[in-house]
């Protein structure tokens, strides 16, 4: 004989099993935790029992209901027949059953939920009441998060869940990146493949020409790099990819037009000279790489101040740009090419402007066509204007300014040119 269950809350119906092979007369009297006598269940063979299969009887309306206010503790039970002890037992009310769960993470402190309530980071062991739980982990950057537990806790027992949070495969991405920085029709362009700034061999590469077609199929060599042609203006893309690698963001290359070229003619002794065009590369060795050893010394004005480059000597004029103008001494006759842009390759570059102050200013003529003098310098107010070619020349307002040439121009208040 035995109770369905052996912890009841207040109110709750407590029921008794009994198993016998035939009926008989049974008392069950109930007392509670301070040994007072609450209830006696009297169940009579007549009426209280019946048969469930062959061999077992029950009696079936043994139960009775816990007051609201039931005292806690263990409440004791004993069966009678007449006097005589048949069984006894007890039950609890009201009484709360613990454990303890305990739960760690590695090898990282993940967020720990029990029963879907959050536990935190690192928590402590907890007591709880007796029963199933269930455990979840939250998620941690570049971790693959523990699968959901189920934790049994049983009366004072300890249950342990540990999760293991695994390291996700940290896969490097491929870069791409390309030379020269500014790219013209027909140059040759190198382009490297590398991850985590390593160089990458074997790398597929993809070329994709302005038409959108895949032109081109490279492979990197050990040094992650490979080169084509870019034959035609317009934009290019490059794509990458590897095994065991995230492809490579496409990148886009913008190729101009071949750049134009201008020659311009010098002789033995003193040039007075400028660029028609905005040089490619401005450095004073790259814009005279073609006649440097035929250069004797290279002089610029600026505000009262001379700056000079002599090849092989200390010097402090590193760069020749438009809008300048440049005195030449030249050993020996030659031909400057000068080859660039007449106007900014970056869009978000200024429109050339060359500031003049009030006095001489030695300055260039940035063009390709001839202009006259009014036309070039609208809106300077210009005194004088000189040109050197085998001595110097005055110019009028409706003389033409020619391309290659520099000029010394008196102005009467400081100004602007705007080509």
């Amino acid at each position: 004989m035995y109770t369905v269950s052996t912890d009841y809350d207040p109110g709750d119906t407590v029921e008794f099993y009994v198993s016998a092979s035939f009926a008989f007369d049974l008392d069950i009297g109930i007392s509670d935790p301070n040994g007072f006598l609450y209830i006696t269940i009297e169940c009579d063979a007549e009426d209280h029992w019946m048969r469930i299969g062959d061999y077992s009887i029950v009696p079936y309306q043994a139960f009775f209901k816990l007051p609201i206010n039931a005292v806690s503790g263990t409440w004791t039970w004993t069966a009678l027949e007449d006097t005589k002890e048949l069984a006894n037992g007890d039950f609890a009310v009201g009484v709360t059953y613990t454990g303890t769960l305990s739960i760690s993470t590695t090898p990282v402190d993940g967020e720990v939920f029990v029963n879907e309530e959050s536990w935190g980071t690192v928590p402590a062991p907890r007591e709880v009441e007796v029963g199933t739980y269930t455990v979840t982990f939250g998620d941690m950057l570049g971790y693959t998060a523990p699968s959901a537990e189920e934790a049994i806790v049983l009366v004072d027992a300890l249950f342990e869940v540990e999760g293991l949070y695994v390291l996700i495969p940290v896969v490097p991405q491929l870069v791409i990146t390309y030379t020269p920085d500014t790219v013209y029709a027909n140059d040759e362009v190198t382009v490297t493949v590398e991850a985590e700034e390593a160089p990458i061999a074997d790398a597929d590469v993809w070329i994709f020409d302005p038409s959108g077609e895949t032109l081109l199929f490279k492979v990197t060599d050990d040094l992650g790099t490979c080169t084509f042609t870019a034959d035609e203006a317009g934009e290019w893309w490059i794509s990458a990819s590897k095994t065991d690698y995230i492809d490579a963001e496409s990148v886009a290359i913008t190729v101009i037009e071949l750049a134009p070229v201008t020659d311009i003619s010098l002789s033995v002794g003193w040039n007075l000279v400028s660029l028609p065009l905005i040089p490619t590369d401005s450095d004073v060795e790259v814009v005279l790489a073609d006649i440097l050893d035929d250069v004797e010394s290279v002089w610029s004005y600026d505000a009262g101040t001379w700056y000079s480059y002599s090849p092989g000597a200390p010097s402090d004029l590193t760069d020749m740009v438009d809008g300048e103008g440049y005195w030449i001494s030249m050993t020996a006759s030659a031909t400057l090419t000068v080859s660039g842009t007449e106007m900014p390759v970056n869009p978000f570059d200024p429109l050339p402007a060359y500031p003049v102050v009030e006095g001489y200013n030695l300055m260039g003529f940035k063009s390709t066509t001839p202009m006259t003098v009014s036309e070039y310098l609208l809106g300077v107010e210009y005194v004088r204007i000189y040109e050197y070619v085998d001595g110097y020349h005055m110019l009028t307002a409706s003389d033409n300014m020619m391309p290659g040439r520099g000029y010394w121009i008196a102005v009467s208040e400081p100004g602007t040119i705007y080509p």
